[in-house]
């Protein structure tokens, strides 16, 4: 997590050397478009704090499901070996290690967008080809009586352990959605 203090000493570092001409990432781009509105309107929404949020936002919820989704293709491809040394080979071959990966890369390394992509698979015994959308019934699972007692009341504690001292995870809880992202190019 970071500090309040953090963020606003990252801000300031690039309130000093900002340069509306020279828009070198999100949060130039936000200070331009802050600047424009403030011009028009000084009770604008578009504040600092807004800004802090954002970051802060697309940081936490983008790093956790990447780290979610390379965790199992970590998992996935130590069952196995063959394919797991086919990948480094790749990757060296490309990347190698002296070069700072970018997504371009990823054209360039077939094999490895292979591993990592969509692939046929078997769901509840229905075959899903490659590219099949599956949208998920989300008010289905979260009102299900077989894993939710009186599914149909609001009640904060069903998330709370026996003795109410911790939050209790139900795997069938799903407040972000289910799968991978898919990588457009």
């Amino acid at each position: 997590m970071i500090s309040a203090h953090d963020k606003w000493k990252q801000l300031n570092e690039h309130l000093k050397s900002f340069d509306p001409d020279h828009a070198r990432d999100f949060i130039d781009r936000y200070l331009v478009e802050l600047n424009t509105l403030r011009a028009k309107n000084p009770d604008t929404s578009f504040n600092y704090d807004m800004l802090l949020d954002n970051v802060c936002d697309v940081f936490t919820a983008g790093s956790e499901t990447a780290r979610t989704s390379i965790l199992w293709i970590l998992h996935v491809i130590a069952a196995f070996p063959d394919v797991q040394k086919k990948v480094q080979r790749e990757i060296m071959e490309v990347i190698d290690s002296e070069k700072t990966p970018e997504y371009m890369d990823m054209r360039n390394m077939p094999y490895t967008h292979a591993v990592i992509a969509l692939a046929d698979t078997t769901v509840g015994g229905s075959h899903l080809p490659k590219g099949t959308t599956v949208i998920a019934n989300f008010w289905a699972a979260h009102h299900d009586p077989r894993h939710w007692d009186e599914p149909e009341k609001f009640k904060p504690e069903r998330f709370l352990s026996k003795d109410g001292k911790s939050v209790a995870k139900s795997s069938y809880f799903m407040p972000f959605s289910l799968g991978e992202p898919k990588l457009h190019h």
